[in-house]
């Protein structure tokens, strides 16, 4: 008889042994989802900044390529060597002769 109540002591602290344990695994796993919620939300908010500046640094630097762009004629680009072709190619082509540093 006591075996018997022995082995049913033995049974429940068995149980609750391994439901504290479950308790403390879950209670682990949720601080851990919590702090990598916490840690993507700020590293999100940081990329997003960093995205906001990269777009203004590609706005400034649309507004430059506008500027530079309305500046090129064609007797500036006579100057660069360039020269007039009947080929309709769509590229531009420099004289032969000359060398970028000419």
């Amino acid at each position: 008889m006591t075996i018997k109540t022995l082995s049913i002591d033995y049974s429940y602290q068995r149980l609750v042994q391994t439901m504290m344990a479950g308790i403390i695994l879950l209670i682990g796993l949720y601080v851990y989802f919590v702090t990598a919620i916490v840690w993507d939300a700020a590293n999100r908010e940081k990329v997003l900044s960093q995205a906001d500046e990269l777009a203004s640094d590609v706005s400034t630097l649309e507004t430059q390529y506008v500027n530079l762009s309305g500046k090129v004629t064609l007797d500036s680009a006579r100057v660069l060597g360039f020269i007039e072709t009947s080929n309709q190619s769509g590229f531009a082509l420099a004289h032969p002769n000359l060398t970028p540093n000419n």
